[in-house]
């Protein structure tokens, strides 16, 4: 489950706090190209409180039962750091013929001002953005200002899905 057997030029990396997994992750990695791998990336969000009581095994452990069925590959290098973790500390190390992100809008609309937003940026040469609640406007603002610091960056938008307006927030209840 850590590296499925499957060749692609582009690796999407799909990072996140996942907690929990939902149908709105699952959705996400739905609409990903099929020639594409996916390594999701389960992650602590340093804009949000770290989770003191959730045990890193059994958070992996459910994710892989999750995506046993998937083509999806599951890193999980940073389950057991006991500090925030933003991309910007792993996502420019990571050496492949082509990277690219899936994050949801809400995530696309804040990536400047993700910690070091545009080295980041710069490293980046693919974004697949995945409907949640932002509308059509806002995303074409924020894409505009992204190709400012990476001109050579794709984004692609991806279509609506049925889950996309779950959230794992709400669903902790916090």
């Amino acid at each position: 489950l850590f590296k499925k057997n499957k060749t692609s030029d582009e690796i999407i990396f799909y990072p996140g706090t996942f907690n929990p997994w939902h149908k709105g992750h699952m959705a996400c990695l739905g609409l990903c190209p099929k020639k594409s791998k996916i390594v999701v990336v389960p992650d602590n969000n340093p804009w949000k409180a770290m989770a003191k009581d959730s045990c890193k095994w059994e958070k992996y452990r459910n994710l892989c039962l999750i995506l046993k069925n998937s083509p999806c590959s599951i890193y999980p290098g940073f389950l057991g750091l006991q500090k925030k973790n933003p991309t910007i500390n792993w996502f420019p190390k990571v050496k492949v013929k082509k990277k690219a992100l899936l994050m949801g809008d809400d995530s696309f609309i804040s990536l400047i001002n993700w910690k070091e937003s545009k080295k980041l940026i710069s490293s980046i040469e693919k974004i697949y953005v995945v409907p949640r609640l932002a509308n059509n406007e806002e995303l074409k603002l924020v894409a505009k200002s992204l190709l400012a610091i990476n001109p050579k960056l794709i984004i692609k938008f991806l279509a609506p899905h049925k889950f996309q307006k779950i959230s794992s927030t709400k669903i902790r209840g916090n």
